[in-house]
């Protein structure tokens, strides 16, 4: 598929001098601030780095993107955007946000490939795009846990019209990966997942939309794989280790992620009455391994608007199901005699806690449109995290684990957002 994505950033250059090519962009510049010391603030699960109590950081939320869009024939176009957001990886495949072919054969018929954005959420199509919509950050509860943000693959969409109402379906395949960070190590991994089959159902008029989401995966990684490696061996070395861990093969095998598969459902919406907007998003993930434990998220949020300025407020939530007695059979005091048994077990561990989200946020906040293109942004979130729910944040130590003790965040972000 990448020689596909080269192939539409090569067409996108030869564009340059058609003169129906179109040239757009957006950025913001944002500014975070936290007062906890405990807990790291970061945009999602892709970020190295965090934001601490004192700390004033401007790399979570600014960023800057180009667009270009060359209208080749009626039926066939090519579009291609680069976004740069402070990412691992800078390189043109790093920086390459969507890359893709368009046709469309009839006005009800779209057929996309290449680099398409992953239709997992109502606002896919400008996640991040901060001035499309009106927070300054949007909810972490649904979009901060899930980083992959475009699919290598196709997509074909059908609408139909009726008076002043569309519907359309949209079956989508591919594959995907993104960057995903934890334990404060300032490192990241590759999180890849191929066989992505999805299905989109959506209605919008002028005054409403709605949109049902359903995606499975297969999970591509070897997370677990030195662990399998190390149980089997300390089974052979450690004569001792099958009495202090006598489930270590099963709980390993329950944390591995290779050829695992998982769903994610969702339906969200926006109902517009007056000046006045409320828009909302629920999803469930459903996941085969546990180390991507079972979730439930969601966030309903109030927009008032009055000319020139918005005022908004929202709540999100998200609740990890996970097996808390998974790893209660290892005798940790005895595994910590043999160091390799205890790095064994420590590692599942890690695994078991990774993916751990228990908290609500409350957030409020303004906007203001200065110009038709530039708009700032003020919000404050107060997040209650929950027993065994902060994998979200940074720990503050290399080393960390996500299962910290309860506790609770304030954080203001500033945004100077905008479009050319």
């Amino acid at each position: 598929m990448r020689w596909g994505l080269w192939l539409c950033s090569l067409l996108s250059v030869q564009a340059l001098a058609n003169e129906a090519l179109q040239f757009s962009g957006f950025g913001s510049i944002g500014i975070v601030t936290t007062d906890s010391a405990d807990f790291g603030y970061r945009r999602d699960y892709s970020r190295t780095t965090a934001v601490f109590d004192g700390q004033w950081d401007w790399r979570e939320h600014s960023n800057i993107g180009v667009q270009l869009d060359w209208a080749v024939s009626p039926q066939w176009d090519v579009v291609t955007q680069l976004h740069y957001r402070d990412q691992v990886d800078t390189d043109l495949n790093g920086l390459l946000n969507v890359g893709f072919v368009r046709y469309k054969p009839q006005p009800n018929f779209i057929f996309r490939a290449g680099r398409v954005p992953f239709d997992l959420f109502l606002m896919t199509e400008y996640r991040d795009v901060d001035y499309a919509y009106s927070f300054a950050k949007i909810p972490s509860e649904i979009y901060g846990i899930v980083p992959h943000r475009h699919l290598d693959g196709l997509d074909a969409e059908y609408l139909s019209r009726a008076a002043d109402k569309t519907y359309s379906a949209k079956l989508f395949y591919g594959k995907t990966n993104a960057q995903i960070s934890a334990d404060n190590t300032n490192s990241s991994r590759d999180f890849k997942m191929e066989n992505v089959v999805g299905l989109v159902l959506a209605a919008e008029s002028l005054d409403w939309e709605i949109a049902i989401h359903h995606t499975q995966v297969r999970f591509d990684n070897q997370y677990a794989k030195p662990l399998v490696d190390a149980v089997t061996s300390l089974e052979q070395i450690f004569p001792a280790f099958t009495v202090l861990w006598p489930d270590a093969q099963q709980v390993i095998s329950q944390l591995d992620l290779d050829n695992k598969t998982a769903r994610y459902s969702s339906i969200g919406g926006q109902l517009n009455v007056d000046n006045i907007t409320i828009m909302s998003e629920i999803a469930y993930i459903r996941s085969a391994s546990e180390t991507v434990h079972d979730v439930y998220s969601g966030y309903a949020g109030f927009i008032s608007h009055q000319e020139s300025w918005q005022w908004f407020f929202n709540v999100g939530f998200a609740k990890t199901n996970r097996t808390d007695d998974l790893l209660n059979n290892a005798n940790v005091t005895g595994l910590a005699q043999f160091q390799p048994a205890f790095d064994t077990y420590q590692g599942a561990r890690f695994l078991n806690d990774f993916y751990n989200m228990n908290q609500t946020t409350a957030s409020i906040g303004a906007r203001w449109n200065v110009t038709d293109a530039v708009a700032l942004k003020v919000q404050w979130d107060h997040s209650w995290i929950r027993r065994q729910g902060s994998g979200f944040w940074q720990p503050p130590m290399t080393g960390g684990l996500a299962t910290r003790e309860p506790g609770e965040v304030n954080v203001l972000f500033l945004l100077t957002s905008f479009i050319f």
